[in-house]
């Protein structure tokens, strides 16, 4: 790796190398003057060739982090994706179930543990539905769904519930991913329409957490893209029809209004949820029982669908998209919980097999956890 070769010039390194330099009739032992004289000067050393392996690191953009990171992809004119905030539908109803009018500025808080603060911002066609924009930035502000309480009081308000997704919410870009972003711009050149110019520019939309590109999917000149929102699941139709509009408004198809190309026919959709059920037998640890395990087993299987959702839009070398799940890796999971002796007799929707989704034009599948059934 870049910067090993300075892992050597350690303290004890440069210690005694220095010593070794001295006449063999000076006494060199520890607490003599000659090593109390060099220790300080060595001690320094050690720790300026560390700060040197450092900055060779961030010099190269394989190892660069923070900032230096950015500095790196900012020359090829790349820049962080920022962390933003959620933007949701809420709806304001009296008693009587009739909408309320509510001024521009008030803020609603969740009643979960998160205790998110969400600020009116923007009126729609629909008497008491409202944009509301999470105060928090990130993902957290597209999680919560349900009831509001009011941080002030509105005598005719009944219930206010937070409700879709206008625009989702996003975490800023981790280093990883940045990296990986740049390595793909630069070895990977988008040009006239080609298939990684549409990764790159749909992923730079607001509320895009993902995507696949099907080109000729349904005939010449036409291309679908198919996106995820910023926490992998299903995009919102707000953010579908964004996206339609940046690349091919639909009025004007196939005539280069937006970033596609003259005569490419651009569908925006997203994918199609799908539920994996899950069967097995479980052997415990002496001392365990079932309902002792089973909410870490729900917790293991869900950041493993996570998982596999944050390797959805990876493509092959000929731009085609495949996903297996294996019974292996879910056991494998399983077992690392504390109590869980033994996974057996795994089924996956009622086969024991492993199970590939399907990535065609017309049928883009997602997967999720299913039901799960522990014997």
């Amino acid at each position: 790796m870049i910067g090993d070769f300075l892992e050597k010039y350690t303290f004890d390194y440069l210690m005694n190398d220095a010593l070794s330099r001295v006449n063999e009739n000076i006494d060199t032992r520890e607490g003599s003057i000659i090593y109390d004289a060099l220790a300080p000067a060595c001690y320094e050393l050690a720790g300026f060739y560390l700060q040197l392996k450092n900055l060779l690191l961030d010099t190269f953009p394989q190892t660069a982090i923070g900032q230096y990171l950015d500095y790196k992809v900012e020359e090829f004119g790349l820049h962080r994706y920022p962390s933003k905030k959620a933007v949701r539908f809420a709806e304001f109803k009296n008693e009587r179930k009739e909408g309320v009018q509510i001024a521009l500025g008030s803020r609603f808080a969740t009643i979960d543990d998160a205790a998110l603060i969400y600020k009116v911002v923007r009126e729609t066609n629909v008497a008491g539905k409202y944009e509301v924009e999470c105060e928090t930035t990130g993902v957290v502000g597209n999680r919560y769904y349900g009831n509001i309480l009011p941080l002030e009081n509105y005598r005719n308000l009944a219930t206010a519930v937070l409700g879709e997704i206008v625009t989702s919410g996003q975490d800023e870009e981790t280093d990883d991913e940045l990296r990986k972003r740049f390595l793909i711009y630069v070895n990977e050149k988008p040009f006239g329409g080609n298939f990684i110019e549409y990764v790159q520019r749909v992923r730079e939309i607001d509320g895009v957490g993902a995507v696949q590109v099907y080109p000729v999917w349904n005939g010449s000149g036409t291309v679908k893209v198919v996106v995820l929102d910023n926490d992998l699941n299903l995009a919102s139709t707000e953010t579908i029809k964004k996206v339609q509009n940046v690349l091919d408004p639909l009025e004007y198809t196939g005539k280069g209004v937006g970033l596609a190309p003259i005569n490419h026919r651009v569908t925006v959709t997203t994918a199609t949820r799908f539920p994996i059920d899950i069967e097995f037998e479980l052997e415990l640890m002496t001392g365990y029982q079932l309902n002792q395990v089973k909410e870490l087993v729900d917790k293991a299987l869900d950041q493993y669908f996570l998982d596999l959702r944050k390797n959805w839009a990876q493509y092959s070398d000929v731009n085609t998209y495949s996903m297996k799940i294996y019974r292996s890796q879910l056991m494998a999971k399983l077992l690392t919980i504390t109590g869980i002796a033994n996974v057996d007799k795994m089924k996956l929707n009622n086969r024991e097999a492993d199970l590939s989704l399907v990535f065609t034009g017309q049928l883009q599948q997602l997967p999720y956890k299913g039901t799960v059934r522990m014997v």
